[in-house]
């Protein structure tokens, strides 16, 4: 294994091209091309059952509540701020541990590996949920237990919990891994092809299996929980780290290391403008995204739309996404994520606020579903090699740890918001014709103020070197 002083020079590692010799570097680590390709294919393998879980799973959570009776302010909660209150306190603590971790397994895997059996057990456990749900409702007899409905949804959110904790944290250090590993002039590249497997997962689901969730998902749940827990453990076990400097000491500090790892964070993290505004990006862009993902599905059933048509629909969307992120990945190494990311936010913003004035029927909602969706996959793409292009290395996945906790706050606020807005607008309507329009409406307002903030991240950027020379500031 190379020493730093064997390693090229750091801008050589911000070149388009490999080095001589057909050698990629990513600190410690060498790669010929045949290493390169066996890195992407482990990667990439571990991905494809993660997106799976994604792809799977959190779809069908609204569909699933309304199923067991929740109202549009419980998915809300459930899917909006939970996640984003775990977030918040979870994501700080993992990601400031990893950057400061040292062992024989590199300092993102011990954190990747150890939760995934939990996700996969909760996974198994949601697949029984109902009844479970009834077990519970029967056990504690009819005089003093909730409803049935009430029951369900309750041993959902146990589980629900266990899965976002282990999400919680595989999110907030599975970039951080890659950005450890992959080389960074094909780091593009890496991520456009990981969004074709995640898109690739999604199709499959949307067109095959989405119209028969109701009725099938337990089997689905329990397959994916079990997958996904084999070959995500297998990819951690065979994706070796390099080495990495001694972390920086801890200082002194009158409530102890946890206070000095408080103070630490926030000083890091919250005390640089230029990354304050990186962060107000992702959080509206975030809280833009947030109605549209939670309720379409309940906006495709207004409008009178089955659920195997919305799959297919989705199907066509994500498959339009997997076809343009091989070019976008590559746009993205070629002229920088920055400028891909300001791009996609315009094109979102503009189809949004079309959607709004035109989406009336079943017809004109597959139309926006598919275009507002097409142009939400730009952004995924755009921004997925953007932190790694942007924040400081070694401590990277503390300062992603703070985007995700401006993500969360910014959906903490909006599902509930949005999800009880809804439900008073749609009070005295039954939940088969809801007017669900107005979440294109929120789409846009706050898409375009994400681009104002980027616009503003752009130029911020600039002034620290461009493309060519930018170097993170400390």
């Amino acid at each position: 294994m190379p020493t730093a002083d064997e390693l090229p020079p750091a801008d050589t590692l911000n070149d388009a091209t490999p080095p001589a010799g057909k050698l990629w570097h990513a600190g410690t680590l060498t790669y010929t091309k045949s290493g390169l390709v066996m890195l992407f294919v482990f990667l990439l393998g571990g991905d494809f059952t993660w997106q799976l879980r994604d792809r799977f799973i959190i779809p069908t959570m609204p569909l699933l509540l309304r199923k067991f009776g929740g109202s549009d302010f419980i998915t809300g909660l459930l899917m909006g701020t939970l996640p984003a209150a775990l977030g918040i306190l979870l994501a700080p603590v993992v990601s400031y541990r990893s950057d400061r971790h040292r062992g024989r397994f590199g300092r993102r895997i011990p954190f990747l590996l150890i939760p995934t059996p939990f996700a996969a057990a909760a996974m198994v456990g949601l697949a029984f949920t109902p009844v479970i749900g009834r077990w519970l409702h029967e056990g504690m007899g009819s005089p003093n237990s909730p409803s049935r409905s009430a029951c369900i949804i309750f041993v959902f959110a146990f589980f629900w919990t266990i899965f976002e904790l282990g999400a919680v944290t595989c999110n907030t250090l599975h970039g951080a891994l890659i950005n450890d590993v992959v080389p960074r002039p094909v780091i593009g590249r890496f991520f456009g092809l990981f969004r074709v497997l995640s898109l690739g997962a999604g199709i499959f689901f949307s067109y095959f299996f989405f119209g028969k969730v109701e009725a099938h998902f337990m089997a689905m749940f329990i397959g994916i929980g079990l997958l996904y827990g084999i070959c995500f453990s297998i990819m951690c076990l065979t994706v070796k780290e390099g080495d990495y400097p001694p972390p920086p000491p801890t200082r002194k500090h009158p409530l102890g290391p946890l206070g000095a790892a408080v103070e630490t964070y926030v000083r890091d993290c919250f005390t640089k403008p230029y990354y304050l505004w990186f962060f107000l990006s992702f959080m509206l862009a975030h809280m833009a995204f947030t109605p549209v993902n939670l309720f379409s599905i309940y906006y495709a059933q207004s409008v009178g739309m089955d659920m195997t048509t919305y799959g297919k629909y989705s199907a066509i969307q994500l498959l339009c996404s997997m076809i343009q992120a091989p070019f976008l990945g590559w746009l993205a190494d070629k002229f920088h994520p920055l400028r891909m990311t300001l791009f996609a936010l315009l094109m979102y913003a503009a189809s949004t606020l079309l959607a709004f004035f035109l989406v009336r029927d079943a017809r004109t909602f597959a139309a926006a579903h598919v275009i507002c969706g097409t142009c939400s996959g730009i952004w995924l793409t755009a921004t997925a090699p953007l932190g790694p292009a942007l924040l400081p290395k070694m401590r990277f996945a503390t300062f992603m740890s703070a985007t995700g906790i401006s993500i969360a706050i910014g959906s903490m606020i909006t599902a509930p918001i949005v999800g009880r807005w809804l439900d008073y607008v749609n009070r005295h309507q039954p939940p088969g014709s809801r007017d669900y329009h107005y979440i294109y409406l929120w789409a846009s307002g706050f898409v375009t103020l994400s681009l104002i903030v980027t616009l503003v991240v752009y130029k911020k950027f600039m002034n620290y070197g461009g493309p060519k020379h930018y170097d993170a500031p400390e």
